[in-house]
């Protein structure tokens, strides 16, 4: 006898029991969407015809391997007998359906449970196999492409926990290779992501790293009486426009960040971290733009009056940004926005500057200048362009080219070899 399912056909007896002794190796081949559309209209005939087919020996052989398939005391009675009211009456359905079959294979499967019941459990079991099959397969499918995402490590870290069985983590992977490239970086952000879930800067590969890898990461440099607010000192919410609210932990508002990474803070704590990267911090009026490992590499100040700034409480000494910056002996720290002009003593506003004879002079010439136009107008702006070496790890800008109406100065850490125009022509040419 053969039974047709879609394009496949088989022999119905030969192949249940392929299906049943062999479930690992055999079933695979079944459980693709055309078996599984037809298994709840063809599972029913199938059984029924391995009742009425010639297989009494190969019954024998195998009796014993469909009981122990079939029944599992630990795993199915619930789900069983929840299906099978009609079996809810027995003391020990189970037990007493593998008795039976080892007594008497053939009898027990074409007298006492047709009428629908062999059928009805046939399709419960078969059915429950299938699926697992195909959770196998997929949980398989799901790991493939995971290991095709993350490396090793990373890897390792969401089998710790359990994020190879997430549909969700995998989808969010797929969707964000820059997350996938932050977690093969630091895995040990996998789990903070999970313990930040709900959160806003969840999933996001930017603020994860900077807030788990970089904000704190020169704490150590400094006493512990002037170290910033750790992480686990801060709360993060959102508003209504999805912008970040960075608090702190008693509800103290410390700033916010918006959807285009511009920090707005309100307090010294967010400038006392470590700048984050690619970043526009708005402190007052003035405006911070930091490259890609958070040096700061324009200002604009849009003020020359006289004030001072409202970002006070908690600031670091300047000695101790310098110390951060790794600052040479030579230099001293220069105030990018001067702190009579509502300055911060920050880590945004702070770099360190060799006070050679030349710098001395460009200085003395800006102050000058500044002074003879602020009497024409306060409002006027500032810039300021930095140029760093090559180095990602250096601090200390080579060059500052400082714009003011039509005039341009020039502070260099670096010897100037040549003529100070040319120079100024060579940086205004890069890409900062």
């Amino acid at each position: 006898m053969t039974f047709t399912i879609g394009f496949t056909s088989f022999s119905v007896a030969q192949s249940l029991l392929d299906w049943i002794t062999n479930p690992w190796e055999s079933a695979g081949a079944y459980v693709e969407s055309y078996v599984e559309s037809k298994a709840k209209e063809a599972l029913g005939n199938i059984w029924e015809g391995v009742l009425e087919s010639n297989i009494q020996s190969s019954l024998d052989e195998n009796s014993r391997k469909i009981a122990e398939f079939q029944i599992d005391e630990t795993t199915y009675p619930s789900q069983i007998n929840g299906k099978h009211p009609q079996w809810a009456n027995n003391s020990n359905p189970l037990s007493s359906i593998r008795a039976n079959l080892n007594a008497a294979p053939i009898d027990y499967l074409r007298y006492n449970y047709k009428g629908g019941k062999i059928s009805d459990f046939g399709k419960g079991i078969v059915k429950e196999r299938l699926i697992e099959q195909a959770d196998s397969i997929k949980n398989k499918d799901r790991i493939r492409q995971l290991s095709e995402i993350l490396n090793n490590q990373a890897m390792d870290s969401a089998r710790v926990l359990s994020l190879d069985k997430n549909d969700a983590y995998l989808q969010t992977l797929l969707e964000n290779p820059s997350l996938a490239l932050v977690f093969n970086s630091h895995p040990e952000l996998i789990r903070l992501n999970v313990e930040w879930e709900g959160l806003p800067i969840a999933n996001n590969a930017k603020l994860l790293q900077y807030w788990g890898t970089i904000a704190n990461k020169e704490d150590m440099l400094l006493a512990k009486k002037v170290r910033p607010r750790h992480l686990n000192e801060l709360k993060f919410s959102t508003n209504s426009t999805n912008d970040i609210l960075v608090s702190s932990s008693n509800g103290e508002r410390l700033g916010v960040i918006s959807n285009n990474y511009t920090i707005s803070p309100q307090s010294i704590d967010l400038l006392n971290l470590h700048p984050m990267p690619k970043a526009t911090y708005n402190i007052g009026e003035d405006n911070y733009t930091t490259d890609y490992v958070g040096r700061v590499v324009r200002v604009r100040q849009h003020s020359l009056a006289k004030g001072k700034s409202d970002i006070k409480k908690g600031k670091m000494k300047a000695k101790d940004i310098m110390l951060l910056q790794s600052a040479s002996t030579q230099s001293k720290p220069f105030f990018i926005v001067p702190v009579k002009q509502r300055g911060t003593e920050s880590r945004l506003n702070i770099v360190p500057l060799v006070m050679s004879d030349y710098n001395k002079k460009q200085l003395k010439d800006f102050e000058k200048k500044k002074k003879e136009v602020g009497k024409k107008n306060l409002y006027t702006s500032v810039k300021y362009k930095l140029f760093y070496p090559s180095a990602a790890d250096s601090q200390t800008p080579e060059y500052i080219l400082i714009y003011i109406n039509d005039s341009k100065y020039l502070l260099s850490n670096i010897p100037i070899t040549g003529n100070a125009e040319s120079v100024i022509s060579g940086l205004e040419k890069r890409r900062i």
